[in-house]
């Protein structure tokens, strides 16, 4: 048997999503079907389910404070922003690739059906994460 690249189990999970469909129109087949699609998703769900916030916070607590400070201001951003009446949309947008990075927010602006606001989600993300490492590798810890 031949392999079919590096998307190989999205081919399957497509092809397998169309033979279920065949077999049966019910809705446990839609459901399955989607769920082979979106494995990877379901995966990181299961896993990050079955986190603990006070486990986190007792082992890492600075990890917890971290990304507490970083939500807060996000939440106080789109709060102001709001409050000036600018587009929800490019708030949303801005805040997930400054914290996700271009893919999220390229992946985002897919989902919610905002072409337009593709390439400037992925230009954000990719420059905050170009300022972010320049600051890291420039600052006095590395010298």
């Amino acid at each position: 048997m031949r392999s079919l690249g590096p998307d190989n189990w999205r081919i399957a999970a497509a092809l397998m999503g169309s033979y279920i469909g065949r077999q049966s129109h019910g809705l446990f087949a839609s459901v399955l079907a989607a769920l082979l699609q979106e494995w990877p998703q379901v995966f990181l769900v299961v896993v990050g389910a079955s986190g603990s916030i006070l486990n986190l916070i007792k082992t890492a607590p600075s990890i917890f404070i971290f990304a507490l400070v970083q939500v807060t201001i996000h939440l106080i951003v789109l709060g102001l922003g709001k409050l000036f009446k600018l587009d929800l949309k490019l708030l949303l947008l801005a805040s997930n690739a400054n914290i996700g990075g271009p893919t999220t927010a390229c992946g985002m602006a897919k989902a919610k059906g905002w072409e337009s606001l593709v390439v400037p989600g992925i230009l954000t993300g990719g420059i905050l994460w170009i300022t972010s490492w320049f600051e890291d590798h420039c600052s006095n810890k590395h010298s």
